[in-house]
């Protein structure tokens, strides 16, 4: 899903820069079993990608 913020960047899996700028995400818009299969992964791969130091922040979606 970060690869969503920098299609075009080639230097790693996504620019971490603009992963800072557009998550965590503060709204989604979807069907309720969508959302919640998104939230399952995104978490997942959230916190992985936390533990190895490519992300800053640990939840994908902030509360609301």
């Amino acid at each position: 899903m970060f690869r969503y913020c920098s299609p075009s960047y080639t230097e790693g899996p996504f620019d971490p820069a603009e992963v800072r700028l557009w998550a965590p995400v503060d709204m989604y818009v979807g069907g309720v079993e969508h959302a919640i299969l998104h939230l399952l992964y995104s978490r997942f791969f959230t916190k992985i990608l936390y533990d190895m130091g490519m992300v800053d922040f640990t939840e994908p979606f902030t509360p609301g």
